[in-house]
């Protein structure tokens, strides 16, 4: 299921208030977070043009990459997709890995069976997630390698590196 794929670097709650689980998250020991409020997002869901709202905050745990997920939105999505009842305070969306051919692992994903359910392009990458909840119990994202997602996600190590040094985060 995830030839083609890095492994884990991040996992995506769904979450009911952005700040309360930044606390949760930090009291855990991770972060620092940087946080993304009120973004709308262009992206294709389920074959259609799409808008998504939310509040995002992006921190490292560990080594990997969380991704605390606001939906501020009603619209039909993938968040929905998940929490069909409401969204809980917290709960796992998806785990995120690397895709080296991007569109290697979106063709076999499709072949399988399991076609993006929702797409986009963020800084110069394509991402997409694969409705894996069936079999897994979650949505898996994969980010296409470039340049722009692993400095991207670099920026975000460094916030808790600049933190453990003292240095302004």
């Amino acid at each position: 299921m995830f030839n083609g794929v890095e492994g884990i670097v991040q996992t995506g709650f769904v979450v009911g208030d952005i700040d309360r689980a930044i606390d949760r998250w930090v009291a855990r020991g991770a972060g620092p977070f940087r946080v993304f409020r009120d973004i709308e997002v262009e992206l294709t869901y389920r074959g259609q043009p799409a808008t998504v709202k939310l509040n995002l905050a992006l921190g490292q745990f560990d080594g990997v990459q969380i991704e605390l997920m606001q939906p501020l939105s009603e619209a039909p999505s993938i968040y929905h997709d998940s929490f069909p009842d409401g969204f809980p305070e917290e709960g796992l969306h998806h785990v995120g890995m690397i895709a080296s051919d991007y569109d290697l692992f979106v063709e076999k994903h499709a072949g399988e069976g399991r076609p993006l359910v929702l797409n986009g392009v963020f800084s110069g990458y394509r991402f997409g997630f694969i409705d894996t909840r069936d079999t897994m119990g979650f949505m898996l994202e994969a980010f296409e390698k470039t340049p722009s997602l692993l400095a991207f996600f670099d920026e975000i190590k460094e916030l808790g590196h600049q933190e453990s040094s003292g240095a302004a985060a």
